[in-house]
């Protein structure tokens, strides 16, 4: 059975300006199921791609590859539906996890890829999904980068996206709308390398408050690697990717990761606000 994200969580979630562009420039598509595959340890990819989504089909359904759990489940896509793949952007590419997006599975269905980033740039996020997906069987018509929250910074995509982004969202939805009522399915064109030399985010330095940790293995079952051991909550940095997701997730606020170098860089070099980029 495909899994599900709760509808009605998500919507509830949101702010009142957000529902209200939905609601006013959603169209649900004739002929094409849109679904959703995304990869979000933090939550921001998430909220932006299910944003997109609801721009062409209030009825959208959400995948979540975060998990190792929820990369073992196969899914199968048909020409009757419209894939909109997402990930966040690190290091100018998509996460280094081994077999991501490969667990999907196209018959020349169209997809549109979106990365997401902090501000920085998404360099060679999308040509990297293009490639991915191309050759599990889809037809990458479409593309989108847009900014979110950045994971290390608190100042750089604050916000994001918000109103401008959801109206830039308004009005490539109705582009991408248009291409597929003309039955085009060329594939679109995106800057980057899409077979760049894997780059793991620079380590940070983990640290584990005991007096606060109450082993209730929360990290250990929502990280993205597997790379926490259940039994003694110890890192492998081998396996870790520097997601947060596990600071985030941590119910007794014991986990934190010093990022203050690469924060500082981040928002002297990067604070001039980007806009969201589309291709089709």
């Amino acid at each position: 059975m495909r899994f599900r994200i709760g509808l009605f969580a998500f919507w509830t979630g949101l702010r009142y300006n957000e529902k209200r562009s939905i609601l006013e420039g959603a169209v649900k598509m004739t002929n094409f199921q849109v679904k959703t595959a995304f990869f979000s340890p933090t939550g921001g990819t998430k909220r932006a791609v299910g944003l997109l989504a609801k721009k062409l089909d209030m009825d959208a359904e959400m995948i979540d590859l975060t998990t190792p759990a929820g990369r073992e489940q196969q899914y199968a896509f048909g020409g009757e539906d419209l894939l909109l793949a997402a990930c966040p952007v690190y290091s100018g590419q998509i996460p280094p996890v081994d077999g991501l997006l490969e667990n999907l599975k196209g018959e020349g269905t169209p997809c549109v890829v979106m990365a997401a980033y902090g501000n920085r740039h998404y360099d060679d996020a999308l040509a990297q999904m293009k490639r991915l997906l191309e050759a599990r069987g889809f037809r990458c018509i479409g593309g989108i980068a847009c900014i979110i929250p950045h994971i290390y910074s608190e100042k750089l995509g604050s916000g994001r996206p918000d109103a401008a982004d959801m109206e830039a969202f308004d009005r490539y939805a109705q582009k991408v709308r248009e291409k597929l009522a003309k039955g085009d399915f060329s594939p679109a064109k995106f800057p980057g390398d899409e077979n760049p030399k894997k780059k793991f985010p620079a380590q940070k330095e983990m640290t584990l408050d005991d007096s606060r940790c109450s082993r209730c293995g929360t990290c250990a079952a929502g990280c993205p690697t597997g790379a926490i051991d259940p039994e003694t909550l110890a890192i492998d940095e081998a396996k870790c990717i520097s997601c947060m997701r596990c600071v985030r997730i941590c119910p007794a606020k014991a986990r934190d990761f010093n990022a203050n170098k690469i924060r500082l860089l981040l928002e002297t070099m990067y604070k001039a606000r980007k806009e969201v980029e589309c291709f089709l």
